[in-house]
């Protein structure tokens, strides 16, 4: 690639990452006053969805849109909803429109860059822009598995301080209250949330269910479950946060065995994967001429084309076996 590509492409990548690391680390510029009057301009009987959306105002999510028309464009559509509860539950502080617009650009970018790289390439080129396209969504599927990870793991230690605190004589609601204060993040956020909700004046059931939309686990709609059919028919709730601790703990440990007897056949995947493009590689280095035989000509193409989809196949099979629930 000559300097000039260079240039064009730094040019292009400089504001995209300047936009992902304000959009993620920056947080809403408005003050506790202008917070309390949009709580105390709401009327005196609070809905649920009403309730949900002043919490929403009084932690700090509602501000403008960076990309308006997207907003407007897509507001109120079904996958619209399903993006912003996917962002929520990733713990990404982004709205739906910043996102498709952060899609935009990373399709843009890659296109750019699959013309500069591939120049009259047709193929590579798509093959590019279906990458920058992927890539934001491969990004936020990591970011939602991973925190859905952590507050599974913190849930049973939870769940075990919220009963402790029903015996000591503590209220749901304050137990929940306690667990908010003490657990680290991500799950302390979540507490809080239901806490905020309730003192908005939503049920706590409503509140715990609102909880489960956001988080998308099923150990945690298993507890919630639970706790919404122990609270309106009555009986020991701290007996069943007990034992709905001690289950998912052995959940937990199950996932944590397979993960170790499944270890092996991972590694053994990506050793697959890898070591082709290992050998073409050190190839390149040791005899070039060789090597460039799978690129300049027409029959090195197609075996590299179908090495790809070999690989990909194999890498889907490899992933399927490998995949338990637990």
């Amino acid at each position: 690639m000559n300097p000039v590509g260079i240039g064009i492409i730094v040019l292009v990548l400089g504001p995209v990452v300047f936009f992902i690391v304000r959009a993620i680390t920056g947080k809403s510029r408005r003050t506790m006053g202008r917070r309390m009057e949009d709580v105390i301009a709401g009327p005196s009987g609070f809905d649920a969805e009403l309730a949900s959306e002043l919490e929403g105002q009084v932690i700090g999510t509602k501000r403008a849109e960076r990309f308006q028309i997207l907003a407007d464009l897509f507001r109120g559509k079904t996958f619209f909803k399903k993006l912003e509860l996917t962002l929520i539950s990733s713990g990404v502080p982004l709205k739906p429109a910043e996102f498709l617009g952060l899609v935009g650009i990373s399709t843009i970018v890659m296109a750019l860059i699959g013309l500069f790289i591939a120049h009259k390439g047709l193929v590579i080129t798509i093959l590019f822009v279906i990458f920058g396209y992927k890539l934001p969504w491969m990004v936020l599927g990591f970011l939602k598995k991973r925190r859905i990870h952590i507050i599974e793991g913190q849930l049973s230690d939870s769940l075990t301080m919220i009963a402790s605190g029903l015996k000591a004589g503590y209220g749901f609601i304050q137990g929940i209250s306690a667990a908010g204060e003490q657990m680290p993040p991500p799950i302390s956020d979540e507490f809080r949330r239901v806490v905020r909700s309730s003192q908005l004046g939503m049920d706590v059931r409503d509140a715990l269910r609102k909880m489960g939309e956001r988080v998308q686990s099923y150990d945690l709609d298993m507890a919630i479950t639970a706790c919404c059919v122990q609270l309106q028919t009555g009986g020991n709730l701290s007996e069943l946060l007990e034992t709905v601790s001690q289950t998912i703990r052995a959940r937990i440990k199950l996932r944590r065995e397979i993960s170790a007897a499944t270890a092996q056949g991972r590694m053994s995947g990506a050793m697959l994967v890898l070591l082709p493009v290992g050998i073409a590689v050190a190839l390149k280095f040791i005899n070039a001429d060789y090597a460039n035989l799978l690129f300049t000509t027409e029959l090195g193409k197609k075996m590299i084309w179908g090495a790809i989809g070999m690989q990909t196949f194999g890498c889907l099979i490899i992933n399927k076996m490998l995949q338990f629930e637990g």
